[in-house]
């Protein structure tokens, strides 16, 4: 699965609250591809940011166990 069919798969929102980031992940299903894919786009907005602190909330019903 490519890094593009991977972001059609879930909704990412990332805030910029000031003393932190907050990401919501939304999807129907997650894989490993999905989480690698939206765990990345989280990873560049904390260097793109310079904060320190990130609240993540997925709401995604169908995960994948490891």
């Amino acid at each position: 699965m490519s890094s593009s069919e991977s972001r059609k798969q879930y909704s990412l929102e990332i805030v910029n609250r000031g003393r932190y980031l907050f990401a919501s992940i939304n999807g129907e299903r997650g894989t490993f591809e999905i989480a690698m894919s939206y765990w990345a786009e989280i990873a560049q907005a904390v260097i793109t940011s310079g904060l320190k602190r990130v609240l993540v909330i997925e709401d995604i019903p169908e995960m994948i166990t490891i």
